[in-house]
């Protein structure tokens, strides 16, 4: 089942074209790679497909309606159900709440203001269980926590209320080797017991060698290869897919 698809989508900013007549669809609890390096439109692509921007020519579809037609609930139902989380954590955090306080909002914008503090405080504990962060990190403001804390409570922030598409643009490129590999082994064991699908963009091919069921590789606004992830990674067909693991070695 398909829940996050685009036909044919161009952008255009000015004179440049970043993204040229794009079609791709990710399945239910798949996770795909979109590889490219920078200026290869990858991440122009992601932030149409979640809905920040528009394209200049296509469509773009959720759960088979596009996204152009839908009224407000179902829009606003689509902007819950595709999050994101990006390079820079401490910057899409907002500055001024505490952590606790940012791991509440994602409840209230599905219209659960009414449910219990107590009984969200308790899922949010749990959550950080999963992403091996310590209750104490909730009464911090975001500069009071490390690259790697701040990324982990932007992964529960965008994954707490089970949305059906989490985008991860560049999400372990601004965090040290050691602390990509922790993030990266938590985010897998995370696909084991929730049926979220995943898109990562990324310009490093070798971080979604072992998170990704396939692998689409961008160059010049445009898809140059796509296939299973281990077919690509062990036969590349195109040149600048061979560049691209051959820098990553």
């Amino acid at each position: 089942m398909t829940i996050l698809s685009c036909e044919d989508v161009s952008k255009h900013f000015k004179d440049t074209v970043a993204v040229k007549g794009v079609s791709l669809a990710l399945g239910a609890a798949e996770s795909i790679g979109i590889v490219g390096e920078s200026g290869s439109g990858k991440s122009t692509l992601a932030n149409i497909l979640g809905g920040l921007i528009p394209p200049t020519s296509g469509t773009v579809y959720f759960d088979g309606e596009k996204i152009s037609d839908m009224k407000k609930t179902d829009y606003m139902n689509f902007r819950q159900n595709v999050q994101f989380v990006f390079q820079s954590p401490k910057e899409s955090l907002h500055p001024y709440l505490k952590v606790r306080t940012s791991l509440r909002e994602p409840f209230y914008a599905k219209g659960r203001r009414r449910t219990l503090k107590k009984e969200i405080d308790s899922q949010i504990l749990r959550a950080l269980e999963r992403v091996q962060l310590n209750e104490s990190v909730l009464d911090k403001y975001p500069h009071q926590l490390s690259g790697g804390q701040a990324q982990r409570v932007s992964i529960v922030r965008a994954m707490i209320t089970d949305p059906k598409v989490v985008i991860f643009d560049e999400a372990v490129s601004a965090l040290d080797i050691l602390v990509q590999r922790e993030v990266i082994e938590i985010l897998k064991k995370l696909r084991q017991n929730i049926r979220t699908s995943y898109l990562f963009i990324t310009h490093d091919i070798s971080t979604v060698q072992s998170l990704t069921d396939r692998i689409i590789v961008m160059k010049d606004g445009r898809i140059v290869e796509i296939g299973k992830t281990e077919d690509v990674l062990n036969d590349p067909q195109n040149s600048y897919t061979k560049k691209l693991i051959e820098s990553a070695i």
